[in-house]
């Protein structure tokens, strides 16, 4: 079990994405957006502590220029993720 576990868990995945080899996105309905890395470990979460409107992420996007695209409630947000080396 990882410490992204328990947080998914309460937060109620509702869409994802694969950002590269090595790290997906998940946007849940109460927890905001998680960053984790393919063993499944957490490596950011972008909420409303972090400036997102709502912590209820509708959607997310990935555009041409791997831009990352949120949908909170009644708004539309691009957001800056933690790019680490691979192997962290």
């Amino acid at each position: 079990m990882t410490e992204a576990d328990v947080l998914l868990k309460a937060s109620s995945v509702y869409d994802g994405v694969r950002m590269d080899n090595n790290t997906y996105g998940l946007a849940t309905l109460s927890g905001g957006f998680f960053v984790i890395n393919n063993q499944g470990h957490l490596i950011q979460t972008i909420n409303q502590a972090s400036g997102l409107s709502s912590n209820a992420i509708e959607s997310v996007f990935i555009d041409r220029q791997g831009n990352i695209w949120l949908g909170p409630e009644n708004s539309i947000c691009h957001v800056e993720i933690v790019r680490f080396p691979i192997g962290t």
